[in-house]
């Protein structure tokens, strides 16, 4: 809810880490995506063309940063973080805050003078809406050929259209559930990530586990055949 409050006062476009998915429904006006390795078209350039940049709590590993190559180029930096040991541990920043997410982002909302309209970031959302409308029609069930995963990640907004817990596997199949728009995470604090050292399978046991956290959700798993075949047996087992 910081999150967000601070982003509309700004008129600010957020982007998001996979595990940071869920922080804000990727239905909203503000929310373009996600970054590094799974950054598509519209949530690459507010990132490639800002002038200013607020990391809150992520790590800016690998995958995140591309190596440095998915950064931007110019922008001044403000990083977030309740650790001081991720202070500029990758990244120098013009701003160093070290403290909670959650009473930062309140504090900055609280104290900064709201924009009315950023005329950037209509540009921005007019943008993404073409894109989300080519990925639209490129995923349409009507299309003729092969089905593709990105068409079925892209049909599971339709199918729970009231929102659901999406659990990443890891594999080529899955990679698919990364990509905002194919699939968006709408429902608060509704992805679970395996974060960078992926284990083959940790998606399937992971369903469970958020099933059994979540009990009135739709939890989702997005798996190949041979992620499944190492930890299909956790499905009789949660059974029995």
């Amino acid at each position: 809810d910081a999150l967000v409050a601070l982003a509309e006062t700004l008129d600010a476009p957020v982007v998001t880490t996979p595990s940071g998915r869920g922080s804000i429904s990727e239905t909203h006006p503000l929310a373009f995506g996600t970054v590094g390795l799974y950054r598509t078209r519209s949530s690459a350039r507010p990132v490639d063309e800002s002038d200013c940049v607020l990391y809150v709590g992520t790590r800016l590993e690998e995958f995140q940063t591309g190596l440095g190559r998915y950064l931007p180029a110019t922008a001044r930096v403000i990083q977030v973080d309740v650790d001081p040991f991720e202070i500029e541990r990758t990244i120098a920043a013009d701003v160093a805050v070290v403290g909670d997410a959650k009473l930062v982002l309140e504090q900055l909302a609280g104290t900064t003078p709201p924009v009315r309209e950023r005329p950037w970031t209509a540009d921005l959302a007019g943008f993404r809406a073409a894109y989300e409308q080519a990925v639209e029609s490129e995923c349409s069930p009507d299309n003729a050929g092969p089905l593709r995963t990105k068409q079925v990640v892209h049909a599971l907004n339709r199918v729970f259209a009231d929102g659901f817990v999406l659990v990443h596997e890891n594999g080529g199949q899955d990679l698919w559930s990364y990509y905002c728009p194919f699939v968006k995470v709408t429902t608060h604090r509704g992805c679970v990530a395996p974060a960078e050292q992926t284990v083959m399978g940790l998606g399937v046991a992971g369903a469970i586990g958020a099933k059994l956290a979540r009990p009135g959700a739709d939890v989702v798993c997005v798996c190949g055949d041979g992620a499944f075949q190492m930890y299909m047996k956790e499905i009789p087992t949660a059974v029995q």
